[in-house]
C-alpha cells in the first residue's frame, strides 16, 4: 500500500513539474451566487451567529462562558493550539488537563480541542479551517467537541468572498455545524465523520497572539 501511494504521488508531481503556478481562479457574478436572504440587515456577526446555531453549532462571546459550558459537559482532557496559549489556553489549563500536542494513538483521551478558524461566513454560518491557521487537522476533526476560535474581524459576508480569500491555501474546509449524517430511515446521527459538537468562540485577536500565530505557522 505504501509503495502504491508513493507511485501515485510521484506521478502527480511529475505531471505538475512543468506547470508554472496554479490555474487562474474563475470569476463570477456575486449577485447571482449569493443566497437570497444573505443581506438581511442584521450585520455579519449576528447573521453568522444565527445561521451557525441554526446548523447545530453554539457560539460563545467569552472564555469564561466557554469554560462553564465545557465543565457542564463533564469534559476533563483537551487540546489547545499553542498559538492560543495566552488568549485561551491559560484559562482552560486552570480547569482542565490541557495538552499541546495531538497524538494519533491517543485520540480517545481527548474530550475537546481548541483550534483557530481562518474565516467565518455570515451567508451560511460556516467556519473556514485551513492549514495556515489550523496546523493540526486531527485536532479539528477527531475529538467529540471542537472549539473554533474566530476573530470577529475575520467575518466575511459571502461564500464567494471566503473562497476568493482562501484560494491560495493548499488545504481548506468549510464547517457548518457538527458532523451529521442520516440513514435511509431518516435517523440523524451526529459525530460520525467529525465532531459531535461544533462550538465557536468569538474572540478578537490581540497583537501578541497574532505574532505567536505567525511564528507557529512559519516553518
Amino acid at each position: 500500500m505504501t509503495d502504491d501511494r508513493s507511485r501515485i504521488f510521484a506521478a502527480i508531481q511529475a505531471a505538475l513539474a512543468g506547470r508554472e503556478g496554479g490555474t487562474a481562479y474563475p470569476e463570477w457574478d456575486d449577485e447571482l451566487a449569493v443566497a437570497a436572504d444573505a443581506s438581511d440587515g442584521v450585520g455579519p456577526a449576528r447573521a453568522f451567529r444565527s445561521r451557525f446555531e441554526a446548523a447545530g453549532g453554539r457560539c460563545f462571546d467569552g472564555v469564561e462562558t466557554l469554560i462553564a459550558y465545557l465543565a457542564e459537559r463533564g469534559v476533563r482532557v483537551g487540546y489547545c493550539d499553542p498559538a492560543l496559549r495566552q488568549a485561551v489556553g491559560a484559562a482552560l489549563a486552570g480547569r482542565f488537563e490541557l495538552r499541546e500536542r495531538v497524538e494519533r494513538n491517543d485520540l480517545d483521551a481527548l474530550d475537546f480541542a481548541v483550534t483557530r478558524a481562518s474565516l467565518g461566513v455570515a451567508e451560511t454560518g460556516s467556519l473556514l479551517l485551513s492549514d495556515a491557521d489550523t496546523p493540526d487537522r486531527l485536532a479539528a476533526v477527531a475529538p467529540w467537541i471542537h472549539v473554533a476560535v474566530l476573530d470577529p474581524g475575520n467575518l466575511v459576508a459571502t461564500l464567494g468572498e471566503a473562497i476568493a480569500r482562501e484560494a491560495p491555501s493548499p488545504y481548506s474546509v468549510f464547517v457548518t455545524g457538527p458532523s451529521q449524517t442520516a440513514d435511509v430511515e431518516g435517523i440523524l446521527i451526529r459525530g460520525v465523520h467529525g465532531p459531535g459538537e461544533q462550538l465557536c468562540l468569538m474572540l478578537a485577536a490581540r497583537p501578541a497572539d497574532a505574532v505567536t500565530a505567525r511564528s507557529n505557522t512559519v516553518g
